[in-house]
């Protein structure tokens, strides 16, 4: 599968926030790790999956991806970020505030 293919990502903005919409088909919330480090966001995505038998062709993702996402001149993110898992598509909120510089974990609810 193209790395282009996966987590694709819709970002919308409103008054007080910033939406981020990344299809993640077939993962659940244990899968993913979330955290910011140095002014950027990491959504990293480890999805093993066994198959039992010889695989003919794998069109489905099966490992671990990390994509980046840059978030400017914010600098704090303690309780202003948050992220949620549904149907397949992990919606992050961003709070239009400041980032920290060092690595901030996030709970996924």
């Amino acid at each position: 599968m193209s790395q282009v293919n996966l987590m694709k990502t819709d970002i919308r903005e409103t008054a007080d926030t910033y939406l981020l919409d990344i299809e993640i088909p077939g993962c659940k919330k244990e899968d993913i790790e979330i955290y910011v480090k140095n002014k950027e966001l990491y959504v990293k995505v480890n999805k093993l999956k066994n198959m039992t038998g010889k695989v003919l062709k794998r069109e489905c993702f099966n490992g671990e991806y990390t994509r980046t996402y840059g978030l400017g001149d914010i600098q704090n993110v303690d309780g202003h970020l948050s992220a949620k898992v549904e149907n397949g598509m992990l919606t992050i909120t961003i709070d239009k505030i400041a980032y920290k510089k060092d690595k901030t974990f996030v709970t996924i609810e």
